[in-house]
């Protein structure tokens, strides 16, 4: 994000207002790397507002903030799973949709999420799905057609994945022929048991600066979202992307507000500012996530295009939507406290 004369950074949040008092303060908690350049900067130019912006680096972590804090945060970016726990636990407030005009902007696809079937609480942001990302260079595309490349050591300490427990769980489910979603145990620990295994290619688990990581060649190989592994290629042409043969995992995230928030209706006004579809197509083109924008998506070109014109591609039923899996998460948690304690 640039940062004006106007803006100071405190703490690991960038508090962001225009010069002059101001009417109110949003305060907005986001995944990093998750936003246009001018996003805020654009909305300030009409709305007299200070902006407190700071950012997660899992699902988990957002709801367990808002869990101790529920007036911390006045919007929100839960990917699907994450904002259907959300409503359903009473942490989401109802959206007055007279104050987001440009809805009408989204694609018929995305109007009707399967956890709000009237789009009552959320409205989707952008969808992508996890993928393989490699240094061309180093690793064929042949190789990177297939997860295994995650598991097989090949790479030894040259492999990333995503600190993400559905994400990472996902995969490992995946490639052993199960759902992603997966509800019986024995399949999580199988999974778990194959992550543990990997650990010796292991760099990093992470879901911060990704783009970096790979663009910097600090790995060969790696486990991520494909707007990540794409903000990467932008900057090192060798890294590429691909969604493996065995199948991967497809997100939409969506903007909810919390149910502490005392600020909803500038948190709707920021909302349908997203939604126009200049700023939709500016988030787009920064981030390298596909828009859920048919307006912004008529105004597109290069990437935007050609991302969304690869996931289309996808083998019918190669995707699987990650979905809240209701008591089944303490088989999640366990498993993924077997993998990263596992192995060390």
């Amino acid at each position: 994000m640039r940062i004006t004369k106007c803006m100071a950074l405190v703490a690991v949040s960038i508090a962001i207002s225009s010069c002059g008092p101001q009417d109110s303060t949003l305060s907005i908690y986001n995944w990093s790397d998750y936003i246009g350049d001018t996003t805020i900067e654009s909305y300030q130019q009409y709305e007299n507002t200070s902006i407190l912006y700071s950012n997660y680096s899992s699902n988990e972590e957002m709801m367990a903030k808002l869990s101790f804090e529920p007036d911390a945060f006045d919007l929100v970016f839960p990917s699907g799973y994450a904002a259907a726990e959300m409503k359903r636990s009473g942490m989401l407030q109802k959206l007055d949709k007279a104050l987001i005009p440009n809805l009408v902007n989204l694609m018929e696809a995305f109007r009707s999420p399967y956890f709000d079937t009237e789009m009552e609480y959320c409205v989707p942001y952008t969808w992508s799905p996890t993928g393989i990302g490699y240094n061309s260079d180093v690793v064929s595309a042949e190789e990177a057609a297939s997860a295994g490349i995650l598991f097989n050591g090949n790479y030894p300490n040259m492999v990333t994945m995503l600190d993400d427990s559905r994400a990472t769980l996902g995969i490992a489910l995946k490639y052993l022929g199960y759902s992603a979603n997966s509800s019986q145990s024995d399949e999580l620990n199988e999974a778990a048991e194959l992550l543990v295994s990997a650990k010796p290619s292991l760099r990093m688990f992470t879901n911060d600066n990704i783009p970096s990581v790979y663009a910097s060649e600090e790995v060969v190989v790696g486990y991520g979202w494909s707007g990540d592994i794409m903000q990467a290629a932008e900057i090192n042409p060798r890294i590429k992307f691909s969604i493996p043969e065995e199948g991967s995992l497809v997100y939409v995230d969506y903007m909810c507000i919390p149910s502490g928030s005392d600020n909803a209706d500038e948190a709707a006004k920021f909302i349908n500012h997203i939604l126009d579809p200049n700023v939709s197509l500016e988030i787009a083109t920064t981030t390298k996530y596909a828009t859920t924008n048919m307006a912004a998506f008529q105004l597109a070109t290069g990437d935007t295009i050609e991302l969304w014109s690869a996931l289309q591609q996808a083998e019918s039923g190669l995707l699987e939507n990650v979905i809240v899996v209701d008591s089944n998460i303490s088989l999640y948690d366990d498993a993924w406290r077997a993998v990263k304690d596992g192995g060390n």
